[in-house]
This record gives structure tokens, C-alpha cells and sequence, in this order.
């Protein structure tokens, strides 16, 4: 199970393909989490802010590059495609014209990736938590990422 810090506003319920991301993970009471829930559903769907851009990110701590994809209403991370994390769906919110996303991936021999970040221009801040849970121990590391966009 993952445990990330967010800002308890920040996606309270995630929805897809008959997925739901528990608000526990972020320590956010059940009754908060419906409620919320059901002001994002009314919100509409708001993926198109991100749809069909894609950024050229530096990871801070292993001065590495990736590229990240949002199409269809999906998040992909090219460098992490390589070890089998598939694209999946994404979440989006709008706040001091600044554009937040979060998405969770996950690879059938690698783990799960929480990705969080924002877009602002053509500026785009992340970071994800990886973790990998073995049956003698759990690897768990949080990267942070800058990039522009890529035209």
C-alpha cells in the first residue's frame, strides 16, 4: 500500500476502470473522501487541459531523462515503460492557474509509481514514489523531476 503526503484537497477519489484509490492512503476521513468525490465527478472531466502534451523531464537525484505523455486520458513515462509500467489513467485539477496531475502506474515485476505534479506554461514540476514490495523487504523511494514541454 502506498503512503504519500498530499494535501488533502488533491484528488480524494481516483476512478478508473473500476479502481478506486482509498482516501486512507492520504489519512483523509471516509465521509471528506465522498464528499469530494462527488464535487470531482461533477466537475466533469478536465484530462483535455494535458491531453496530447508531452514533457522532456530531469530526475534531480540521477540526473537522468525521461519523457512523459499525457493522451487519452492516460499518463505514460517512457523511461518507466521499459520496466513495464503500462500507461494509466490520470487526474487533473486546476488551482492558481497552475494544472495538477496524479497518476498511479504500476509494472507486474517492477511495483507501483505514484506520480504527482504540475504544470505551469510550458514548466512541468514531479515527483513520484516507487515501491516494490518483497517478501524480505520493501523498496520505497521518492524522486523529484523538472522539464518543459516538448512542441
Amino acid at each position: 500500500m502506498l503512503h504519500i503526503r498530499m494535501h488533502a484537497s488533491f484528488f480524494l477519489c481516483l476512478r478508473a476502470a473500476g479502481l478506486c484509490v482509498a482516501l486512507a492512503l492520504l489519512g483523509v476521513p471516509a465521509a471528506t473522501a465522498t464528499t469530494h468525490a462527488a464535487q470531482s465527478r461533477a466537475a466533469g472531466n478536465q484530462t483535455a487541459l494535458l491531453d496530447g502534451m508531452s514533457f522532456v523531464l530531469r530526475n534531480e537525484a540521477t540526473n537522468k531523462e525521461d519523457r512523459v505523455i499525457f493522451r487519452g486520458g492516460k499518463f505514460l513515462s517512457e523511461d518507466c515503460a521499459r520496466y513495464g509500467f503500462a500507461e494509466s489513467p490520470y487526474w487533473v485539477r486546476t488551482e492558481g492557474g497552475r494544472i495538477h496531475f496524479l497518476a498511479e502506474i504500476e509494472s507486474p515485476t517492477h511495483g507501483k509509481m505514484l506520480w504527482k505534479g504540475s504544470v505551469s506554461g510550458d514548466s512541468l514540476e514531479a515527483s513520484y514514489l516507487w515501491v516494490k514490495e518483497r517478501w524480505y523487504w520493501t523498496i520505497r523511494r521518492e524522486y523529484r523531476l523538472r522539464g518543459v514541454r516538448q512542441k
